[in-house]
């Protein structure tokens, strides 16, 4: 732990101040793995509430200052709030300050590109990239299987040292071996970075089916990452066969544990009237989890996505004309939605349907019974 932390961080799939996660997205180097977990924690911690995070970072704990850039800096990807990069900046240069390595490389990189609201500064970038090297190396010749993922990273890139790719090899493949010893004992952040290692071709023969594997078994768990990178490869055929809903519904996990990158994917198919994503959409409005509760909102979703025929979607908009949620209180309504989910082989509606049927008359049943017989889908947004 860097110096002036308090405590580490169960953060979002645990954390450590000396190590750089390999990821896929657009904030390369995470720096979320966990090299604890090599010592034997096999589940991943539940994620910190933002206000607790904002308390440690300013009773100066660098690992949350740390996250708060983190934090930031998805914010910026999600929004495009330049504004945000500036934050981001000032928390990884609080935690940078008490050598954090992890906030050394990636206010390096904020540095190195620049920005609006980030001055480009190429030669205070190679400060932060020589300090987090060296960081680096202190902790991977010390059996840190981060660190040493993280000082590969480095080689290969040419961030902080002089490009070595012989030298970025031989610390992947220390990485690895440390990797799969505790992946191997059920250790779901080494399953999920050594997925990683097996995705890119790290220290390991490039693998999909293997990195499959892995990210599975640490998504099974509960990992949010691995999750996330599951979803991904479901979305990008690679390793098995492309199935969107198998990844949407992976990313799904991953967002409600705050993964941003997962949150992003999924508003990116709301967006394009993706059918599941939006019913998604309409739970979380529903039930309040990352999004205002909103039940009119909830209906606005959950009926883009009935209207396209999915019947999940249409069980749960039928439900909420039956408790009046959003709409008017509306037996027929409701009725008609749940005939319909249950026509498309959704257990909920059959139920649903049965209970409001106990409620209503003979000829309000008829006229729902029309209604769904009339009734045509609508093609997607962007379809």
């Amino acid at each position: 732990m860097s110096e002036g932390s308090e405590a580490k961080l169960p953060l979002r799939g645990g954390d450590s101040s000396l190590t750089l996660a390999p990821a896929r997205s657009s904030l390369a180097a995470r720096g979320r793995h966990d090299a604890a977990a090599l010592a034997g924690q096999s589940h991943p911690e539940p994620p910190v509430p933002f206000s607790e995070i904002e308390r440690l970072a300013d009773q100066g704990n660098a690992d949350a200052q740390f996250e708060l850039g983190v934090r930031f800096e998805e914010i910026e990807v999600l929004c495009g709030d330049d504004e945000a990069y500036s934050k981001a900046a000032d928390w990884y240069r609080k935690a940078a300050d008490q050598g954090h390595a992890n906030a050394q490389f990636r206010l390096g990189l904020l540095l190195e590109k620049g920005c609006r609201e980030v001055p480009e500064d190429s030669a205070g970038a190679v400060r932060l990239y020589l300090k987090a090297a060296e960081s680096f190396r202190v902790a991977a010749e010390q059996g840190d299987a981060g660190a040493q993922f993280s000082l590969g990273h480095m080689y290969d890139s040419g961030k902080g040292v002089t490009q070595d790719r012989d030298e970025a090899v031989r610390w992947y493949l220390k990485a690895a071996g440390l990797y799969r010893m505790a992946a191997e004992r059920g250790d779901a952040n080494a399953q999920r970075d050594l997925g990683s290692m097996y995705e890119e071709g790290h220290g390991v023969p490039q693998d999909y089916g293997e990195a499959v594997c892995w990210y599975r078994k640490a998504a099974e768990q509960g990992d949010a990452g691995a999750q996330f990178n599951l979803g991904h490869m479901y979305n990008h055929g690679k390793g098995l066969t492309k199935d969107l809903d198998a990844a949407i519904r992976w990313y799904r996990k991953s967002a409600e544990q705050g993964y941003f990158d997962a949150w992003y994917e999924i508003e990116g198919y709301v967006a394009c009237g993706n059918a599941l994503a939006q019913a998604i959409f309409g739970s979380w409005y529903s039930e309040g989890l990352g999004l205002p509760l909103d039940y009119a909102e909830a209906v606005r979703w959950y009926r883009k996505a009935a209207e396209q025929g999915y019947a999940e979607a249409q069980s749960n908009l039928g439900e909420m004309y039956a408790e009046g949620h959003g709409v008017d209180q509306d037996y027929v309504q409701a009725h008609m939605w749940f005939n319909l989910a249950a026509a498309g082989g959704e257990a909920k509606g059959s139920q649903g349907r049965s209970m409001v049927a106990g409620k209503m008359t003979p000829q309000e049943i008829a006229q729902a019974q029309r209604l769904a017989r009339d009734w045509r889908p609508i093609r997607g947004e962007n379809e």
